[in-house]
């Protein structure tokens, strides 16, 4: 989708995910961003570097700290790609 130009916003909980078009949505930060990601032409996943932080680098691969096994399964749904059940 955002090569088609739009804009994504994941919202914290269960408050769901919103899609903008391009030029409808303006974004204003109070803190920079914790992590920062790119995309090569013609790749199909997004690159994110790892902070200088040792401790947020080994949260960010660590499903095994998400409270319940229900966050932990939908964690792991959402990094597959949230396949169907006949996948």
């Amino acid at each position: 989708m955002s090569e088609e130009g739009y804009t994504t916003i994941f919202h914290p909980g269960e408050e769901g995910v919103t899609i903008h078009d391009k030029g409808s949505l303006t974004i204003t930060m109070s803190k920079p961003p914790i992590l920062n990601g790119i995309k090569n032409n013609g790749d199909k996943l997004w690159t994110i570097a790892s902070p200088n932080n040792e401790q947020m680098r080994d949260e960010t691969h660590n499903v095994y700290s998400l409270p319940s096994m229900t966050q932990s399964i939908k964690y792991l749904h959402a990094a597959a790609g949230f396949p169907v059940k006949e996948t």
